[in-house]
């Protein structure tokens, strides 16, 4: 297993962007998952979705099957913020999805065969964002991260991971489904952080 890393923190004078998960944070906290279990095969599709793709969490609830293109490896999100429509892609989770898809959602959706809902608990009800939340707090706390972290947090992650590999802003803001460009650039402001800590660790001393 990857070996855990704490969340970072911007400045409390930029509070908008508090919590960002280091990319091997984010595979510590999805690496816990259990992949002999169905419900934690569940689990990791949702981390990964909520990390590749940058959705929020009512949006990731909303998602319905019909909502999945595995052929195009994108999400159709019907039921954005202020009822905007975007499409994102899942990227590199799409085995990970298609495993859930394919293995683990007919055998849940046995119980509820009209539920058109994509993530589903074992007795065939949507997943709600509570439910969510709480399993990701066992999670984070398995992986050994200590500071807070929740499903906004994979967000914030994909946005400033994309933004420090060189991804284009305007990019990172339809992915995010931000109506504003100002929105999205609050997630540069964790690079002088970032700056400082590479030059600490890696400069030779004098």
């Amino acid at each position: 297993m990857i070996p855990p890393e704490n969340i970072r923190e911007t400045s409390r004078q930029n509070r908008t962007v508090p919590e960002v998960l280091t990319s091997r944070g984010n595979a510590a906290a999805a690496g816990t998952a259990n992949l002999s279990l169905r419900m934690q095969i569940r689990d990791r599709a949702i981390m990964e979705t909520l990390y590749s793709s940058g959705i929020r969490l009512n949006e990731l609830v909303q998602l319905t099957v019909h909502d999945v293109d595995l052929k195009d490896k994108v999400l159709h999100i019907r039921k954005g913020k202020g009822n905007r429509q975007r499409v994102v892609p899942i990227g590199k989770m799409q085995p990970r999805m298609q495993e859930y898809l394919e293995n683990i959602r007919p055998r849940y959706a046995r119980k509820n065969k009209q539920q058109r809902r994509l993530f589903l608990t074992d007795q065939g009800r949507p997943v709600t964002g509570n439910s969510i939340r709480t399993s990701l707090f066992h999670y984070k706390k398995a992986a050994g991260i200590t500071k807070t972290a929740s499903p906004h947090s994979f967000r914030r992650s994909c946005a400033t991971h994309l933004l420090q590999q060189g991804a284009d802003i305007r990019y990172v803001q339809k992915l995010l489904g931000h109506r504003h460009i100002r929105t999205t650039q609050i997630y540069t402001r964790v690079y002088p952080i970032d700056l400082k800590e590479t030059h600490t660790r890696t400069h030779p001393p004098c």
